[in-house]
């Protein structure tokens, strides 16, 4: 009977709860639904009673609105906020004007549900009101913004969306924008120039990955002179493939500028030059989302005009490691250059060694007759890098001559480390016999460890490159041999790196992702300590502490970065990052960014202090140990 069934609400198990609920619907209780939801004490009954009368909304709106309404005005924040949830299930329009007001509610939960109910009823009248309870919220709650792009969409009132472009708040215009990309509203281009990142981001995410191609000119037309290092990855890709699939010979410029900038990350130099090279015959598929996206093949001859033009750029503007693509690029594209000034580059002493060793580079690719002269020179001339991109070049056009090359390297010992460090990995590539001999021979010095420490990575490597059955058991025995700790097993690490791809891992690597977190030079996160002058803080045994620092960060920790638990002796517990201790106070900094002053004196006990810092024990490889280590300890 329904009085039974009343009672049952309140039961411990809450599938007897529920099967009364629903047989009390079945019945069409409606006054022993209204009387559970407007009872006092436990919250679970009047939640049931709640939701009954929602189930019965939808045969007799007009009966239960009222009810379901004067719920939005309970003291317990649950009942508001389940009420406001079934009468937005429920489309019960009646409501509006009180969920309206729900918005500026104390509870985060209240609000949360009430912004959700004015979407599903598409009350135009509460767009002003969502964004206002956004601006409110700020950055401080990112289900509130969830939810209020949601309903935002669904009342899709487009103007007033598009209105926020100027709103001083980026929380309400971070809204708008994923509102507008739920709509397809063409107007998201209006962000593309917002002051903050990720609002400039999203807009550009959407224009492209829905796709809304009206608006691909603005999005390839963007500025990028601006964009801070950190996190602009996402931005440049689309900027990028923007320009590719539009294909003018303006779009191919704005590409190629993007591969010569220099505050451009190495990932996003390298798909502009990918862009290039594949100008004529693009992939079918989308070069950021993988989505499939024909394009027609086209005439290289636009891309192949605009990379003539820029070619000494293209060589002196990229890094080390672009400069082999930006050959793949002239090659692919046909660009039409004289193979005697290539020569004339190599050769010439005062331009940049990273341009004379990819016109070597060119030379060879095109077999050029002058590639002969241009090589003897290089292996020849002063500058140990030109001096090593040369015998690479020799694996490929001639092996047993680089063979020679590199045992002759090897047999120097006082030589330049970086010619040392590229002969043994050019070894490694040859597949000479010759070569393999010499390889052994370092296998069994490494074995007994009888090798300068600045090379031990690199024969490492080498022997996991070219495996055979006489070297990999002196390698197993090196590793063996390693110590278990890890810190130890990175001892290898300390020395011999290179700081130019150190810098590059710092600001690129995706898995350790340094700058996040920590500031160089301005450039940066501020979650971890800054950096920027790490040796002099650090000046006795600077290397051990920074590979130490990077496998075991809680070992020591900075000070005002160490995490903690207090539990206190009124019971309480609060964790957090400690700003300072002077022994009678500890100042905390808890997540939700209120600093708490807590005497000493109430601590009755706490936690290790740990260091928020993940360890890149499992991230990085021993050479990219060595380069980041090598990197940091620049840091002067």
């Amino acid at each position: 009977k329904p009085d039974e069934l009343y009672k049952l609400l309140a039961h411990a198990d809450q599938r007897i709860r529920q099967k009364a609920q629903f047989a009390l619907v079945e019945q069409g209780a409606i006054d022993e639904l209204k009387k559970a939801a407007k009872m006092g004490g436990p919250v679970y009954p009047r939640l049931h009673g709640i939701w009954g009368l929602g189930q019965l909304a939808k045969a007799k709106p007009e009966v239960v609105a009222t009810a379901l309404i004067s719920m939005l005005f309970e003291q317990e924040p649950e009942v508001r906020a389940q009420a406001a949830k079934v009468l937005g299930d429920r489309r019960l329009d009646k409501a509006a004007p009180d969920l309206k007001n729900l918005l500026a509610d104390r509870d985060p939960r209240v609000k949360f549900f009430a912004a959700q109910a004015l979407g599903q009823m598409k009350s135009k009248t509460a767009t002003a009101p969502i964004l206002a309870m956004v601006k409110a919220a700020g950055d401080t709650d990112p289900f509130l913004r969830s939810a209020a792009a949601i309903a935002l969409a669904r009342i899709g009132d487009g103007d007033a969306l598009a209105a926020t472009a100027t709103d001083g708040s980026a929380a309400v215009r971070l809204s708008a924008v994923v509102a507008l990309r739920k709509m397809s509203d063409k107007r998201l281009s209006l962000f593309l120039k917002d002051t903050d990142m990720l609002v400039r981001t999203e807009a550009a995410r959407a224009i492209h990955d829905l796709p809304i191609e009206s608006e691909y000119p603005a999005l390839a037309g963007m500025k990028f002179d601006d964009l801070p290092l950190v996190d602009a990855d996402p931005l440049m890709r689309r900027i990028v493939d923007a320009n590719f699939r539009l294909g003018t010979a303006e779009n191919a410029k704005f590409v190629l500028d993007i591969a010569l900038h220099p505050n451009a990350s190495t990932a996003v130099r390298s798909e502009a030059l990918g862009a290039l090279k594949d100008w004529a015959e693009p992939s079918q598929r989308d070069r950021v989302t993988g989505f499939w996206r024909p394009l027609a093949k086209r005439e290289a001859a636009v891309a192949r005009a605009v990379v003539e033009a820029g070619l000494v750029d293209l060589f002196a503007k990229t890094p080390g490691p672009l400069q082999t693509e930006a050959v793949a690029v002239i090659v692919k594209l046909g660009v039409k250059a004289d193979e005697q000034l290539f020569a004339d580059w190599v050769a010439d002493k005062k331009k940049d060694v990273n341009l004379r060793g990819a016109a070597l580079r060119y030379l060879a690719d095109r077999k050029s007759k002058l590639f002969a002269e241009a090589i003897k020179r290089s292996l020849a001339d002063g500058s140990p890098f030109l001096r090593a991109e040369a015998r690479d070049i020799l694996i490929v056009t001639n092996p047993a001559e680089a063979t020679k090359a590199f045992v002759a390297v090897l047999n120097e010992p006082s030589g330049p480390l970086l010619e040392t460090q590229r002969a043994i990995a050019g070894l490694a590539k040859t597949k000479d016999p010759e070569g393999a001999k010499v390889l052994d021979a370092l296998a069994a010095r490494l074995a007994n460890t009888a090798m300068k420490p600045e090379l031990v990575v690199d024969i490492w490597d080498a022997l996991k490159a070219a495996p055979s059955s006489k070297r990999d058991p002196l390698r197993k025995k090196f590793e063996d041999a390693l110590p278990k700790d890890p810190v130890g097993k990175f001892g290898p690490s300390l020395t011999g790196g290179d700081a130019a791809k150190g810098r590059d891992l710092f600001y690129n690597h995706t898995g350790a992702q340094c700058v996040r977190c920590h500031k160089v030079d301005g450039v940066g996160g501020v979650a971890g300590p800054e950096l920027t002058k790490l040796v002099q803080r650090n000046p006795v045994k600077t290397r051990d502490y920074i590979l130490e620092s990077l496998v075991l960060p809680s070992a020591k920790i900075a000070e005002g970065y160490a995490s903690v638990t207090l539990s206190l002796i009124d019971g309480r517990t609060v964790a957090g990052v400690v700003q300072k201790d002077d022994g009678k106070t500890v100042t905390l900094l808890p997540p939700d960014g209120k600093v708490q002053m807590i005497p000493t004196e109430d601590i009755e006990k706490r936690t290790k202090p740990e260091s928020a810092m993940p360890s890149v024990e499992k991230v990085l490889t021993p050479r990219e140990m060595r380069d980041l280590i090598e990197f940091l300890s620049t840091l002067k």
